[in-house]
């Protein structure tokens, strides 16, 4: 009796849920293969790195450099206490994170429209997923910052319609951990939440001192939220002695970096340009697949069709929240209600996009596109409310090619899915490694490990310039100083000292360096980090170059040569 019971109520359950249940099984279906794909040498090296030496008891901003929040290094050291350090075990973080947003989005979404929307948001998640790769689906501060705005928005939402002061709290909490993870990010998502409560509050155009008082109760409880996430990450640092190195790094450091590497917004007439996305262009505003697969016809390549996609991605999120501003205005227009759960929507996701600036190049545009597909499913529906029926023949032109250019990039998604899927194939045979890359990827990686492990002893410390930490990771050989990333911002401030510094006292025998400058960077090495340079020409010789000097393997000399006043030709 007990257990048809049982039975019973399961069964009921699987009714209940079985859209849920076949929607994420289908999420993770297409995921999973994205998550098991793909190295980030660079940032993906550096987190995984410190990560693992928090676990050996090391202490973020003051022993290792770092200039974001540090919540996914705390993640990942949680899971490699767990598990072994790996890049694989990573990647689990970044699958959780992924089914967590399809979930966080599709509930925004369906609460204020319905499931069809919901859904339709969920399909244009995953399209968008293979436009970003890898930055979605490897483990990474931006993404996680991103999830935990949008779940603040989703609670601010339920609290307008319920005003359980609880919900409030959650808001505050989540939007906490969003700062936590990167905070630029989650201080805009603040600012869009205060201008959301804000607007909350005078919906009803009661009274304002009562207004007044009630926003005081909120933001107060917003406050308590962001306290219980706050208080405790800041007094570990301040008892572990890193607090006035945490306060330089996160909010002092960010005003210096922003002016020094910000990358313009695409403009839109790029659209009309013969030679779109050509040259440095090319790595800087092209998706990774872009220049990672071959077009599937010789007229995708000469009329540069996925580049101009690429344009239009830029401009979409101007437009979404244009039509979303056209969307509350219309009613006010007609005295009627203001729609203030679409205020709240665009204020929060708004602001999160606002996190593309200064650095405007794909990756970050990539890193703030989810609140724009949210944003997007809602004004839709919004608009098709407040269109007039029938609607003229022009709405339907204009609807008919905005669905046709949403299937080009459903179409290109999937040829550059089967393409990942069908071209990365090669498994990185390591233990720290895992993950499958193109095959000539993979043997690159796998020469330049088994070189690293046949110069050195186990635990010795190798010079990787400027952004190479992964292969210390995979290859299990520490960084000699606090200094795991080369860029500009990390050393420019004395110079690369500080690492000439570390190298010396851990008498550092082989270098590593990537040959070109890294894509973005106004100044070379050469001219942030002299210190650095000439530490490396007269103390070093090159004993190895990978194909086309990608990579250079540098031994230490028996004897440096002699140092050089250095001059300026012009100055001088």
């Amino acid at each position: 009796m007990v257990r048809t019971g049982s039975a019973f109520r399961g069964l009921t359950l699987l009714r209940r849920h079985w859209l849920t249940l076949v929607v994420g099984a289908a999420v993770l279906a297409f995921v999973v293969p994205l998550c098991r794909r793909g190295i980030v040498l660079s940032d993906e090296g550096y987190l995984l790195l410190q990560a693992l030496d928090m676990g050996d008891g090391k202490v973020l901003y003051r022993d290792m450099d770092a200039f974001v929040t540090p919540g996914i290094w705390i993640l990942l050291a949680g899971v490699f206490s767990l598990l072994e350090p790996s890049v694989l075990s990573s990647r689990i973080l970044a699958l959780l994170g992924y089914l967590a947003l399809t979930g966080v989005c599709y509930r925004i979404v369906a609460e204020q429209t319905s499931r069809a929307y919901g859904l339709a948001t969920i399909a244009a998640l995953a399209v968008f997923t293979v436009w970003a790769f890898p930055t979605w689906t490897f483990a990474f501060y931006s993404p996680f910052s991103v999830l935990f705005g949008l779940a603040a928005l989703e609670r601010l939402l339920a609290w307008r319609k319920t005003r359980r002061g609880r919900d409030l709290i959650w808001t505050g909490a989540l939007l906490g951990l969003s700062i936590s993870f990167k905070q630029n990010y989650g201080v805009l998502a603040l600012l869009g939440t205060l201008v959301a409560l804000l607007t909350i509050r005078f919906e009803a155009r009661g009274p304002l001192g009562a207004a007044l008082r009630g926003m005081f109760s909120d933001l107060t409880r917003v406050s308590a939220g962001l306290l219980v996430i706050g208080v405790p990450l800041i007094s570990y640092f301040v008892y572990k002695g890193a607090f006035a190195a945490l306060f330089d790094s996160l909010v002092l450091h960010p005003f210096e970096f922003m002016g020094k590497h910000d990358i313009p917004y695409l403009g839109l007439a790029e659209l009309w340009k013969p030679d779109v996305l050509s040259g440095l262009e090319r790595w800087t505003y092209g998706a990774i697949p872009l220049y990672r697969t071959f077009p599937p016809f010789l007229w995708v390549a000469t009329t540069r069709v996925f580049e101009r996609l690429h344009v239009v991605l830029y401009w979409l999120p101007p437009l979404v929240f244009a039509l979303g501003l056209a969307a509350v205005l219309e009613p006010l227009r007609r005295r009627g209600p203001l729609d203030a759960s679409l205020v709240v929507v665009l204020a929060v996701c708004g602001s999160i996009f606002l996190g593309v600036f200064p650095r405007a190049d794909f990756n970050h545009l990539g890193n703030v596109y989810q609140p724009v597909i949210v944003a997007a499913a809602i004004v839709t529906q919004r608009l098709r409310k407040l269109l007039p029926a029938p609607r003229p023949a022009w709405m339907h032109v204009l609807a008919t090619l905005g669905c046709l250019i949403l299937a080009l990039y459903a179409v290109v998604a999937g040829y550059w899915y089967q393409a990942l899927l069908t071209g990365w194939n090669r498994k990185l045979e390591r233990p720290r490694g895992g993950v499958l890359l193109a095959p000539f990827e993979a043997a690159r990686i796998a020469v330049q490990m088994r070189f690293i492990e046949a110069q050195t002893r186990d635990g010795e410390a190798v010079l990787t310039v400027p952004d190479l930490a992964m292969l210390n990771f995979l290859t299990d050989r520490p960084v000699p100083s606090r200094y795991y990333n080369l860029y500009e911002h990390h050393i420019s401030h004395d110079q690369g000292a500080g690492v000439v510094k570390g190298a010396e006292a851990n008498h550092v025998r082989l270098a590593v360096t990537r040959y070109e400058n890294f894509f973005s960077d106004r100044a070379g090495l050469r001219d942030y980090a002299p210190e650095l340079t000439d530490y490396l020409h007269t103390h070093f010789s090159i004993i190895f170059t990978m194909v086309n000097r990608e990579s250079i393997f540098l031994k230490r000399r028996k004897v440096p040569l002699p140092e050089h006043k250095r001059m300026s030709v012009l100055g001088d």
